[in-house]
């Protein structure tokens, strides 16, 4: 399915006018009946509006864990972000791959890891930890231009608890 944004063959539109729209404000939503932690949307980001791609985890259900369905929504997002040429935010919180979901939620990883390379270097791709990134969100932030992370934010491939001083 292919996605048409408002801008004319391809071109950036002009500066705005007036103050860009709150985040509520129009925007288009990928995959939106699909349930999970992990929503996309086309919106307006930062002082100027621009259009960008942005992924959010809500850590608020099940303390952001990822399911395959959760993997395919990023990997959704990663492909019309490289399709429109248009910048890929995520908005990560997340205790990693959901264990009730099982290997399938590995092989979504998998398939998210690939969109993102193949959207690496064509698109920006930045990524905000705003609280945990554990295990394969841990080690897709490498796949990032730049990570932000915010003072409380943790991002770990395996716990604390797992490393040992020699």
């Amino acid at each position: 399915q292919t996605l048409a944004l408002p801008i004319s063959a391809g071109r950036q539109p002009g500066p705005p006018s007036g103050p860009p729209p709150p985040p509520d404000g129009p925007a288009v939503a990928l995959r939106a009946r699909v349930p999970g932690t992990t929503t996309a949307r086309v919106e307006p980001f930062g002082p100027e509006g621009r259009l960008v791609v942005v992924v959010r985890v809500d850590p608020a259900l099940r303390r952001g864990a990822l399911s395959d369905s959760d993997s395919a929504t990023l990997t959704a997002a990663a492909h019309l972000a490289l399709e429109v040429r248009r910048p890929l935010v995520a908005i990560v919180s997340t205790s990693g791959a959901d264990v009730s979901a099982g290997v399938a939620a590995l092989h979504g990883w998998g398939g998210a890891a690939r969109a993102l390379v193949a959207a690496s270097g064509v698109v920006p791709i930045a990524c905000a930890v705003v609280g945990t990134a554990l295990a394969g969100p841990a080690l897709l932030l490498a796949l990032a231009d730049i990570v932000v992370m915010s003072d409380d934010a943790l991002a770990y491939v395996s716990g604390p608890a797992d490393r040992k001083s020699t």
